[in-house]
């Protein structure tokens, strides 16, 4: 029942490709920096790698892909 939601929430989206594993595995490295340094700034930096993923994932635009 869920799965079939699911599928039909995705349909017509995008999906995953190389770019958006790639930002995933560059947050993740990223966040594992930040919280050994505490710096601030990769804390935003990761949060909009996150944010441009799921944008991408989301996404019904396949022209611009």
């Amino acid at each position: 029942m869920i799965r079939n939601a699911i599928h039909r929430f995705m349909y017509g989206r995008y999906g995953n490709d190389s770019l958006n594993t790639f930002l995933i595995v560059f947050y993740l490295c990223l966040y594992v920096i930040f919280v050994l340094t505490q710096i601030e700034l990769l804390y935003w930096i990761c949060l909009v790698l996150v944010f441009v993923s799921l944008f991408r994932l989301l996404s019904r635009n396949f022209e611009a892909r």
